[in-house]
């Protein structure tokens, strides 16, 4: 997820987003902030892009 986070939220946002996978300590964590990536990128991308995330992610 940090990887693409730049490149679908920006520098700044993207940035601040991998640091918070980075304090993720556990699974349910990191799952929870892979639903919160997929909302971000819908409202700054949309639909398509939130999809094409959800997809990568193995999300339905």
């Amino acid at each position: 997820m940090s990887g693409h986070a730049t490149k679908l939220l920006g520098p700044f946002k993207g940035y601040a987003f991998a640091l918070e996978v980075e304090r993720c300590g556990s699974l349910p964590e990191l799952q929870a902030l892979a639903l919160q990536f997929v909302e971000r990128v819908q409202k700054a991308k949309g639909e398509a892009a939130a999809q094409a995330v959800r997809e990568a992610l193995g999300l339905r």
